[in-house]
């Protein structure tokens, strides 16, 4: 019995196989060039349609997507799945187990840089780095001037309350749009909103200033109150694998989350408890709120004859009736025409 692949506790970093077969790999497309299995799989296009992917299926008929807390051996020549045992975190202080899960991911990286938003995750984040005297994180934002979804005069409020110095990348919904297709080709999934991109925004330009590993407060949100990661995190982790690029959070720790399970509520109670003592007043009530880019236009990547050779054999009608199943319909092309293009380049 060999073990292949272990899969972390939300599917963060995606590692995809086909059943019964011994075919596997970090990404869809090694697998389909390696194998084929191009066929669509329209239940699994249907769920990412619907904003509601499983973590199991992918867009591709025979390629699956191994699930969170399992992992993946190869056993008489076949791939089975076999579930790991359950984490009981054996610390009940919370500041303690972020602490050291924060110490681990920056021991292994020479320079890490905080993601900082406008939300309390990532400034509890930096909290805990100012409190550890953790040294090798630098701190940068997103400043995108579009309205109601830059976060700058907020980050810019916390970075002063720490005292610790901002780096601002400036970013155009025009560089979210340019930086599209490679968004599609590393996370290769249908995506609903153009919010992922930014996250590759951040990392090219703290790669191009000699940072490799981005730190986030993602998947607090999971481990704390329990909300789905599948449609997030393991888009964003496959893009920060696509750069090249760490990505680590406290709460990707397996202890942190057997904490969070024995805690978890719909509002991170204990979380914001923490907060209490760590956060300035005017993050500590803040409530949680979505983060979604506006409507962009991404016209440009409409493939037509992709599209109607999707809804042919899927047997489905595109509907274009509001903006996110534009988006999800146009890079569902950009995603399948993408696939078939290494496909062919490595043939």
């Amino acid at each position: 019995m060999q073990l292949i692949a272990r899969g972390d506790p939300f599917s963060v970093f995606p590692y995809y196989y086909i059943s019964g077969s011994v075919g596997h790999g970090s990404t869809i497309s090694s697998i389909v060039t390696a194998h084929g299995c191009e066929q669509l799989d329209a239940l699994g296009i249907k769920q990412y349609l619907n904003k509601n992917p499983d973590d199991i299926r992918t867009c591709f008929q025979e390629i699956k997507k191994l699930p969170p807390n399992c992992d993946l051996l190869l056993e008489n020549g076949e791939l089975t799945l076999r579930s790991q045992e359950p984490i009981i975190s054996d610390n009940d202080n919370l500041f303690a187990l972020l602490v050291q899960a924060l110490r681990r991911d920056t021991a292994k990286y020479s320079r890490c840089a905080l993601a900082l938003s406008g939300g309390i995750d990532s400034a509890m984040i930096l909290a805990l780095i100012k409190e550890a005297a953790i040294n090798n994180v630098e701190i940068y934002t997103l400043a995108t001037g579009i309205q109601e979804y830059c976060e700058l005069e907020v980050t810019k409020r916390t970075a002063r309350y720490y005292g610790v110095k901002l780096n601002v990348v400036q970013a155009s919904q025009a560089d979210f749009v340019n930086a599209l297709p490679d968004a599609i080709s590393s996370c290769e999934t249908p995506l609903y909103n153009l919010h992922p991109v930014s996250k590759l925004l951040l990392a090219r330009a703290m790669k191009n200033n000699g940072v490799d590993c981005i730190i986030t407060g993602d998947a607090a949100d999971q481990a704390f109150s329990g909300s789905v990661a599948n449609n997030y995190l393991p888009i964003v982790g496959s893009i920060m694998r696509g750069e090249g690029m760490g990505f680590a959070s406290p709460f990707f720790d397996k202890q942190v989350v057997a904490f969070g399970l024995s805690v978890m509520d719909s509002d991170k109670s204990a979380l914001r408890k923490l907060g209490l003592s760590l956060l300035p007043e005017f993050l500590q009530h803040q409530k949680k709120q979505p983060r979604l880019a506006p409507a962009m236009n991404v016209n440009n990547y409409w493939n037509q004859k992709c599209i109607d050779q999707i809804a042919k054999q899927l047997n489905l009608q595109p509907d274009l009736h509001n903006d996110a199943l534009k988006m999800l319909w146009t890079t569902l092309g950009m995603l399948v025409h993408t696939i078939c293009e290494k496909k062919s380049c490595a043939a």
